[in-house]
């Protein structure tokens, strides 16, 4: 059985070209086995249609209502903005012995100039101490990243109008010492992402991560790292194919191609600038 990985369509965002590809995400999931996304499909979304741009929503309906080969629904892995879209935190492909996981919690602060995500360290922190460490068991981990993040973020960064494309990639710019954090972000996110995924307790030649909207594909210490980049500025959507032990990695585009011909134009994925 085929299974397509896509992760951050952000959808609920002005800034996402999400929306505008549903129909050739929906066509790819249709002639897939189990489709999986991984993490921040919704831009927003903690648990109540109240905390969530009411488009996000109907978007995710829409790819809720898609049946793959077989008749098997999509799964929704949660992310850092969508920690309340379900309970699954990772998925493990038996066959390849790849680990899908969405990849915030390898750090526990992205961008350490959001005042709001300062805050969250906090509390991550506050946690950890009660626990007597920071969990190094993947599983663990994630129960305790998603609660802390169910509990905190709808005071911290409650739903508010989310920025176009333009207040987005200005945002990313300012303070001046973001983007070198990002930078260093994206250097370290491969290797940060294995770490955690050493925590996960079986044979692991593949790891697939999201988050960091940076698209890529590294060998490091004998496991195949993969990053599905994102629909966001300044990122480009990626897909993952398993199928059996083999692990395919390419542009959204390449495989939109599949359907060009029954979907219309104006739907196809738009070609973003690769990270």
């Amino acid at each position: 059985m085929k299974w397509l990985i896509v992760s951050d369509l952000h959808l609920g965002s002005r800034a996402s070209r999400a929306a505008q590809s549903l129909d050739v995400l929906c066509r790819l999931s249709e002639q897939a086995g189990r489709v999986v996304f991984n993490g921040d499909t919704l831009d927003k979304f903690y648990g109540t249609d109240a905390q969530c741009d009411s488009s996000g929503t109907e978007h995710l309906e829409r790819l809720r209502a898609v049946r793959g080969v077989g008749g098997q629904g999509p799964t929704f892995l949660t992310g850092n903005h969508d920690p309340g879209i379900s309970e699954e935190h990772w998925l493990y492909h038996e066959e390849s012995a790849t680990l899908i996981v969405h990849g915030d919690a390898l750090a526990d602060c992205t961008h350490p100039t959001k005042h709001e995500e300062q805050q969250l360290m906090r509390h991550f922190s506050a946690r950890w101490q009660t626990l007597g460490g920071r969990p190094t068991d993947l599983e663990t981990l994630h129960r305790h990243y998603r609660a802390v993040q169910l509990e905190f973020l709808p005071v911290i960064n409650p739903y508010k109008k989310s920025k176009t494309a333009w207040q987005y990639a200005k945002s990313l710019l300012y303070p001046p010492r973001r983007p070198f954090d990002i930078l260093r972000y994206w250097r370290g996110a491969p290797r940060l992402a294995l770490k955690m995924a050493r925590g996960f307790p079986r044979p692991l030649k593949h790891l697939v991560f999201g988050h960091s909207h940076r698209a890529g594909r590294w060998l490091i210490d004998g496991v195949e790292v993969i990053n599905t980049g994102s629909f966001m500025p300044f990122s480009e959507p990626y897909a993952v194919e398993l199928e059996g032990a083999d692990v395919r990695f390419m542009p959204l585009r390449v495989l939109a191609e599949r359907v060009r011909e029954s979907v219309p134009v104006n739907a196809t994925v738009s070609a973003g600038t690769s990270a």
